[in-house]
């Protein structure tokens, strides 16, 4: 046929062959430039014929292959047969189970002669549902955006974990110090336990010594003032047992004492100590004092 330029052919159900049979038309037909093939369920096969009839097909300007199923390889099929076809300008995808992505790549290889492709992945019907190039640039921009923002929160976490980790270090070795500081202390105060035990046994010594010191204190001082009491009396009036206390008092010999005591007893006159008798007056020394006694 010379003259038909276009053919709708949608909702007929041709199917994967009737697909084959029209693509082999197209590679010999210089006329038509209209093909509807909406809703036939031609499948990738179908899709993938169709692809290669582009290639030298050079009359058709328009393609409407939405809701056929070709799914993503007649997709990638079609596209590279666009390559090299400059003559078709709309091309409808809808409903054909293609991904977006992809969708988007058979839109940037093919703009510089396709200028209408629709296509989606939804089932609602025929819609333009390709992605402006824009739009696909502006989430890549997002995705760049985001992927900047997770590595700069990276960096920040692991600047963060170097730092807590030299802040780790820093307080185990302040510990070591504070550790070692204690133990040095902890060795002070036993030292000084030991030292104080010791002090506290040279105070008890002390403390006993003190004792009979001043006992001995107490008994001197009874003596004295026993001594004061004798001293204060009259020479002549001494009996010969103060006497013989007053010499015992002054650290007089023992046995001048007692022989003192037996001449002052036992006889009526008192024999001097030195032993000069002076009649009835005798001589005596008392703390390096001369004293006179009477019969």
């Amino acid at each position: 046929n010379s003259t038909l330029t276009t053919l709708h052919h949608g909702g007929n159900g041709i199917r994967e062959e009737g697909a084959k049979r029209l693509a082999e038309a197209l590679q010999s037909n210089f006329t038509l430039t209209t093909l509807i093939l909406w809703h036939n369920g031609i499948g990738e096969e179908g899709a993938k014929r169709l692809a290669e009839a582009l290639q030298s097909n050079s009359t058709l300007t328009t393609l409407d292959l939405w809701s056929n199923g070709i799914g993503e390889e007649g997709a990638k099929r079609l596209a590279e047969a666009l390559q090299s076809n400059s003559t078709l300008t709309s091309l409808s995808l809808d409903r054909n189970n293609i991904s977006t992505f992809l969708l988007a790549r058979i839109k940037q290889k093919t703009e510089w002669n396709i200028t209408q492709l629709k296509g989606t992945t939804e089932a609602k019907g025929p819609q333009i549902a390709v992605k402006e190039e824009g739009k696909v640039r502006s989430d890549r921009d997002k995705v760049k955006t985001r992927l900047e923002e997770v590595r700069e929160t990276s960096k920040a976490e692991e600047a963060e974990r170097k730092r807590q980790e030299e802040e780790i270090t820093t307080m185990k070795e302040r510990k070591r110090k504070l550790e070692e500081e204690l133990k040095k202390l902890n060795d002070n105060i036993v030292a000084k336990e030991r030292e104080n035990n010791e002090w506290v046994k040279k105070v008890k010594g002390k403390g006993v010594e003190i004792e009979w010191l001043e006992k001995q204190f107490a008994s001197l001082e009874v003596k004295v003032k026993r001594l004061d009491e004798l001293n204060s009396k009259a020479i002549k009036s001494l009996t010969v047992e103060e006497v013989k206390e007053t010499m015992r008092l002054e650290g007089v010999r023992a046995d001048a004492v007692e022989t003192l005591g037996r001449n002052g007893v036992d006889g009526d006159t008192l024999v001097d100590l030195n032993g000069s008798d002076l009649g009835g007056m005798r001589i005596g020394w008392i703390g390096g004092n001369q004293v006179q006694f009477v019969t």
